[in-house]
């Protein structure tokens, strides 16, 4: 058993150099595409994570304080990454603290990060904003030029999400300029994605497009699958907007295979609700609540428990479907959705045929199935549709 414990630990130690190269090849919320490209592909992050969990059984003696922090990092951010943030918060903290105790001031600043990115996805912006801006200030006291640039990208993208789209344009482009004297594009990418979306949110659609097809163009030349993703979806909203809804399909679509594939319930729930607002713009409620409602429940599986930004567009684009069909029509399709086996929701996302109703069932890797909602938002509140 001796023999077995110090090879587990030998492969520990291995395998988080593996992580710690991959790590630095992306910035902020991109971080772990680096990882799946050292890794090998979309796919790993599901196997990467159930080695780390099974690694991290070890006696603590088998592996170094330093190696066992580096994999607590790792583990936390595959399961954000997979949008197990429940799971994520608690290995965040013990690898805050491990750092802490090795006085490893880029772990902590590693760690830091990681809850305010998490704070993001949970949709608690006040408390994103805050972590963030602890990131921003570590990441002067060591004058790291490529970490403050990432740590402004951070910090301007949730305010944002706050509602301060001025304040946000000047942290996102002060951000840009740090990183193009770096010439680092992948970090200038990220921010002109951040900027498109406040384009896109104050209508100027050229602009938001031209700030996205630039993201899209560095993430494609890298093989960022992850970036790419997003840019997909990002360009839907776009050209729903525009009325463009060929292309708006295509590129919901190209999202939604990268993240489903990925195990990415997070992205997944993004292209599902990119799909549910471009059926009702067509006038296709019944699809439409079906995508939300399924949409809705893989949010509630990745353990958000704030009103997100996303929740708001969800409950906007229910509302309007809710209006274009019998209330009875919308509450069996918000059901029929929200009780969908993941599977089959990606068939009938990607197939446009009409769903089937679907026994209740539980996500994979959910556990205990979670709590349904069998009516869509409107049915249950009744509070302003928001803008």
């Amino acid at each position: 058993m001796g023999g077995q414990v110090r090879l587990r630990a030998r492969q520990l130690s291995d395998g988080a150099g593996v992580f710690d190269r991959g790590a630095k090849r992306s910035v902020g919320a991109s971080r772990w595409s680096g990882v799946v490209s050292v890794l090998g592909g979309p796919g790993i992050p599901c196997r990467g994570r159930a080695w780390l969990e099974a690694s991290l059984e070890l006696p603590a003696a088998a592996a170094t304080a330093a190696v066992r922090a580096r994999a607590l990092s790792h583990a936390a951010a595959l399961a954000y990454l997979q949008g197990d943030y429940d799971v994520a918060l608690p290995r965040q903290r013990d690898a805050l603290e491990a750092y802490r105790e090795l006085g490893d001031r880029k772990g902590i600043i590693l760690e830091l990060n990681s809850h305010a990115v998490s704070e993001r996805a949970r949709g608690n912006y006040a408390a994103a904003r805050a972590w963030s801006e602890q990131v921003l200030q570590a990441c002067r006291e060591l004058r790291d030029n490529a970490a403050i640039a990432g740590a402004l990208s951070n910090l301007g993208g949730i305010i944002f999400l706050l509602g301060h789209r001025g304040e946000a344009r000047t942290r996102l482009q002060e951000a840009s300029a740090m990183f193009a004297a770096i010439d680092d594009a992948t970090g200038m990418a990220w921010c002109s994605n951040h900027l498109g979306d406040i384009a896109l949110e104050e209508g100027e659609f050229e602009e938001a497009r031209r700030l996205y097809e630039a993201g899209a163009a560095v993430f494609r030349s890298s093989g960022d699958r992850w970036g790419l993703a997003r840019s997909a979806c990002d360009l839907g909203h776009l050209a729903c907007e525009e009325l463009d809804y060929d292309s708006a399909r295509k590129l919901f679509e190209d999202a939604l295979l990268v993240f489903a594939k990925g195990g990415h319930k997070r992205g997944t729930a993004s292209a599902l609700e990119g799909l549910a607002r471009l059926a009702v713009n067509q006038a296709r409620p019944a699809r439409a609540l079906t995508l939300a409602g399924a949409a809705a429940a893989l949010r509630h599986a990745t353990g958000v428990v704030a009103t997100s930004e996303q929740d708001r567009k969800l409950e906007r684009t229910s509302h309007l479907a809710s209006g274009q069909c019998a209330p009875e029509v919308a509450k069996q399709a918000w059901t029929t959705g929200s009780h969908m086996p993941i599977d089959q929701v990606i068939r009938y996302a990607l197939t446009g045929q009409d769903a089937e109703t679907a026994p209740p069932g539980s996500w994979p890797d959910q556990g205990a199935a979670a709590p349904r909602q069998s009516d869509p938002p409107e049915s249950r509140r009744s509070g302003r549709v928001p803008q």
